[in-house]
């Protein structure tokens, strides 16, 4: 999985291969758990086929290819219904648990490990116009300079998995110039 990952220009094949021949279910449980599992009318697939598309849309690094491969891997766990629609509260922190314990099982490098948590864990930010100076610098603080491009690359990538858009949303690119302002500052 690792080299398919890191190499690939679209895992989804691979790993369409792995629940075709039942290795997945086996191997891979948590992933396995991820099909059929409906998710609401900002997404186009189910939580499965909108991870691997996700990883197919992430650029060609094992960092950015395992984040988004875990980003969305709580949603199960975390699946309400609300009105009529699924909602998944706090998936993301379920997701960053279930990434930590299988990097760690997997025996991952653990630099590596926290990069990939760090990503999953902040990838639903939901940036305001309204938020200050200060409040972004939290965030940089939190997920690190160093991470931040990488933080919105896994966006994108996001965005590209559910089925109906690419690229950044108005929102998510108001937010970068707002960081690239701070951080020029």
């Amino acid at each position: 999985l690792l080299y398919q990952l890191k190499n690939s220009e679209k895992p989804s094949i691979w790993i369409e291969k792995q629940k075709q021949n039942n290795s997945l279910k086996i191997n891979f449980p948590d992933l396995y758990h991820c099909i059929d599992v409906e998710q609401n009318k900002y997404h186009k697939y189910d939580v499965y086929y909108h991870i691997i598309y996700t990883c197919d849309a992430a650029p060609k690094r094992l960092d950015l290819r395992l984040s988004a491969l875990f980003h969305d891997i709580g949603k199960p766990k975390s699946r309400q219904e609300k009105n009529g629609q699924y909602i998944f509260y706090n998936h993301e922190i379920i997701s960053t648990k279930i990434a930590y314990d299988i990097l760690n099982k997997w025996k991952i490098d653990e630099k590596l490990i926290k990069k990939v948590t760090l990503l999953v864990r902040h990838h639903m930010f939901h940036y305001q116009e309204i938020w200050t100076d200060s409040a972004v610098r939290r965030i940089i603080k939190k997920v690190g300079i160093d991470n931040i491009e990488d933080l919105f690359l896994l966006r994108q990538a996001d965005r590209e998995g559910n089925g109906f858009r690419k690229g950044l949303s108005i929102k998510v690119f108001d937010f970068k110039k707002h960081i690239d302002r701070i951080i020029e500052e």
